[in-house]
């Protein structure tokens, strides 16, 4: 299980320190993490150093998926960190704690995937999300425009399966977005129907909106740059840029099937006290 010490934690904190809050913002929410409160006993110096630390704060680190995501900001952050003494202890406490940093890439002990999979689905057989990220991981090396029509792909064969479950016809949807977005209403993740009363109903509705953006960006970066469309020229797509894509795409995809999952939980009945004398 990817594992992120408190040493790397605070690398990577302190080498931070030099990006904008904004890019901060970017690289954490991009691995589908979201800041939290840091204790008030705990007043930390400078306003970048607290922001990481408010990522942090709301990573749940007994969690193997948490775990990887962080792992995920800190590969993003160092396939953009120049040469110097940051990059270089970074890279020192990943080896110490069992990890390699290769093709801008981190590869966790044993080679595993560092991508998560999800809890088993009952819409999604798990070997064939497998099957989605062996794909994406290949690419990220090997051909990053491959990757990011590979994430293009999970998140449609999510949103098909989370569909088809709901006995929807998933054919009249003819776009990536307007196919996610559905699959979203299937499982309650609908903005538009946030009542305003609610508490919290604004912040609610801007995160729903962000999950949006993300499925148009990535069918947007897919077509002008992903595999597909028989391009005659070279992308000069990277593998820093289709990690983001992909990031992005694969912590949506978690977090639908995921979701659908808790749904179908909520509305499946519960033995009442006729089945409870069977």
């Amino acid at each position: 299980m990817p594992t992120v010490s408190r040493e790397l934690q605070l690398a990577v904190r302190e080498a931070m320190v030099g990006s904008t809050l904004s890019q901060i913002d970017i690289m954490f929410e991009a691995a589908g993490l979201k800041p939290g409160t840091l204790p008030a006993d705990r007043p930390i110096s400078g306003q970048r150093r607290s922001r990481v630390e408010e990522f942090y704060a709301a990573v749940n680190w007994a969690s193997p998926t948490d775990q990887r995501r962080v792992l995920h900001v800190v590969e993003n952050f160092l396939s953009e960190l120049p040469e110097g003494k940051d990059r270089e202890k970074i890279l020192k406490i990943l080896a110490r704690d069992g990890y390699r940093f290769e093709n801008d890439a981190i590869v966790v002990p044993g080679g595993q995937a560092l991508w998560e999979t999800p809890s088993p689905s009952s819409v999604l057989d798990a070997a064939v999300f497998a099957d989605h990220l062996r794909r994406i991981e290949v690419g990220l090396a090997s051909d990053p425009a491959q990757a990011i029509g590979s994430a293009k792909e999970l998140l449609e064969s999510v949103s098909k399966a989370v569909l088809e479950s709901a006995s929807v016809d998933h054919a009249k949807f003819d776009t990536l977005p307007r196919l996610v977005k559905e699959a979203m209403k299937c499982v309650g993740l609908d903005a538009e129907a946030v009542d305003e009363k609610q508490r919290g109903s604004a912040a609610i509705k801007m995160a729903l909106g962000g999950l949006s953006q993300v499925v148009h960006a990535v069918a947007e970066l897919r077509n002008l740059y992903g595999t597909g469309h028989g391009k005659a020229k070279r992308t000069g797509i990277t593998a820093r840029h289709a990690r983001l894509v992909v990031s992005s795409a694969s912590a949506l995809a978690v977090f639908l099937l995921e979701t659908h999952g808790e749904h179908a939980q909520k509305l499946s009945p519960g033995p009442g006290p006729q089945g409870a004398q069977r």
